[in-house]
């Protein structure tokens, strides 16, 4: 008994204690909240760089002599029109212009979609401004005469083709007794379409029907002779005619072209303002199907972009 009571003494003043000590301020270390700050610096280095969105452009079923408005391109099974041309870059883009490319040799007569080149038939307007030209679209001489073409009685040695804009051919004429890269050299091309309906214009002996463009020799592709066409139905195109008289080229949009930079005054950046990074520009598309296209796939053509920044580095 002695014992509870001696047990029950400590635990008595043990909890006095624990009571009194609760009741003793307690000193703690005083917290500080600090902070320090660095600076960043960055620099960004001189790029051109130029998007086109969306990156194919797929036409479906299209018939011969037909004009495809609209296209589809993976992800995005919606019709477009148009290309988004965006500024990706670090400098102000000030000129813009296109390349398409076109078949090596001629695809006449192969039966063969496979030597047509799609990118040959594209053209481009400004941005609802609905005037289309091809970039630079290239036509081919007929292999074989044709009896209804009348050459001038000058030319001792005619040869003839089509610029070809889907249900439209415009018929032209060269005489190559001499190389059609020679300045003083000159080319026909007819005012009238020919269709599946119109003749158009067939008979170069006359003194009107056609427009004439003498050519010269274009220094910076010294194989081509160029020239502006004024008047007519290509009027606003530079023309351009291999040296061997079996190829030419009508163009609008493409400053590599021959002669596009010393002789041919039609032709035309797509863009010439400052376009600033993250900005962008559109160009309105459309592919132009000629005649006498044999069933299938075409080869995939490329439409190509050339962005310029002329602000200094």
């Amino acid at each position: 008994m002695k014992n509870e009571k001696i047990l029950l003494c400590l635990f008595s003043i043990l909890a006095l204690t624990v009571a009194i000590l609760s009741t003793v301020p307690v000193k703690h270390a005083n917290a500080i909240n600090t902070t320090d700050s660095a600076d960043i610096y960055v620099t960004i280095a001189t790029r051109t760089m130029v998007d086109i969105t969306p990156s194919n452009l797929t036409y479906l079923g299209m018939a011969p002599g037909s004009v495809g408005y609209n296209f589809t391109t993976d992800g995005n099974p919606s019709n477009l029109s148009s290309i988004q041309v965006e500024n990706i870059g670090s400098t102000n883009i000030t000129n813009i212009w296109f390349n398409t490319s076109f078949p090596d040799d001629s695809p006449y007569f192969a039966g063969n979609p496979a030597a047509y080149d799609a990118a040959n038939f594209i053209t481009i307007s400004k941005e609802n401004n609905d005037a289309y030209y091809f970039v630079n679209r290239l036509d081919f001489n007929e292999s074989r005469s044709l009896v209804y073409i009348s050459a001038p009685s000058t030319f001792t040695n005619p040869h003839y083709g089509r610029f070809k804009n889907a249900s439209s051919e415009y018929f032209w004429v060269v005489d190559a007794s001499t190389n059609c890269n020679e300045s003083g050299q000159e080319i026909l091309i007819g005012d009238n379409a020919h269709s599946d309906s119109s003749t158009g214009t067939i008979d170069f002996t006359g003194a009107s029907g056609y427009t004439t463009v003498g050519l010269m020799n274009a220094v910076d592709s010294t194989s081509w002779g160029v020239g502006n066409v004024t008047g007519g139905a290509l009027d606003g195109y530079c023309v351009a005619v291999y040296h061997a008289c079996d190829r030419v080229m009508l163009y609008k949009w493409n400053m590599d072209a021959p002669g596009a930079t010393n002789i041919c005054t039609n032709v035309d950046f797509y863009t010439s303002y400052n376009i600033t990074p993250r900005n962008s520009t559109v160009a309105d598309v459309r592919i132009h199907v000629p005649y006498g296209i044999p069933k299938g796939t075409v080869s995939t053509g490329t439409l190509t972009v050339y962005a310029e920044s002329v602000e200094s580095a």
